[in-house]
């Protein structure tokens, strides 16, 4: 099942930046940099200790028409927190997200984005699950809006709030029945990131 999620999410990867690869467009251009989200992700965020206040990561993008980018991205997280006794535990949270974004205007130097993509969450503990029921990874679509605001001529900074519809189902059949146990993952996300721009020709900062 693991497995299968994995091929799912490098299948996903393959088609969206396809179209990057093969565009001939000189304005098509790579920006990359680090990025920092915060957000409330439900299940995640109700045990205390279990995510940091800040993730840090890596946001990638390949503009691949005049008006239309892939991008993708990685966060992690990894902490401690306390159990009942007295007894702590190792947590770590690798979240991978890809999806396409499109870009209908530029405003001088500003350029809005709306998007949509999925997410992929691989949970990591010492061998015991802070959920009701044990989750080592989830899947899910995820819708977003932004900015990236151009303020060095190959230097951007990129805001974007991105909600994710995350929500990951085991299903259990015993004697008694079949049982559905639901985790919800999904929430609200601010991120903020310093990107770099690469190859192709130099926009200027016109609508």
């Amino acid at each position: 099942m693991i497995m299968g999620r994995k091929i799912l999410v490098a299948t996903a990867v393959f088609f969206l930046f396809l179209p990057s690869l093969l565009a001939q467009d000189k304005e098509a251009m790579i920006t990359f940099g680090p990025a920092l989200s915060f957000g409330k992700y439900k299940d995640l965020s109700q045990v205390d200790g279990l995510i940091a206040g800040g993730l840090p990561g890596v946001e990638l993008a390949v503009r691949c028409a005049k008006h239309l980018e892939a991008w993708g991205s990685y966060t992690f997280s990894k902490t401690t927190y306390r159990m009942g006794h007295g007894s702590d535990r190792n947590f770590r949270l690798d979240a991978f997200a890809v999806g396409l974004r499109f870009k209908p205007v530029r405003l001088r130097d500003a350029e809005p984005f709306v998007g949509a993509g999925l997410n992929y969450y691989h949970f990591a503990d010492d061998d015991y699950s802070p959920f009701v029921f044990p989750v080592s990874s989830a899947i899910g679509p995820y819708v977003q809006g932004g900015v990236c605001y151009r303020f060095l001529s190959r230097v951007h900074i990129q805001c974007a709030f991105t909600y994710n519809l995350m929500k990951h189902t085991e299903k259990r059949t015993t004697d008694l029945g079949t049982y559905h146990y639901r985790t919800d993952f999904s929430g609200l996300e601010f991120s903020v990131g310093l990107m770099f721009g690469i190859g192709g020709k130099q926009q200027q900062g016109a609508l």
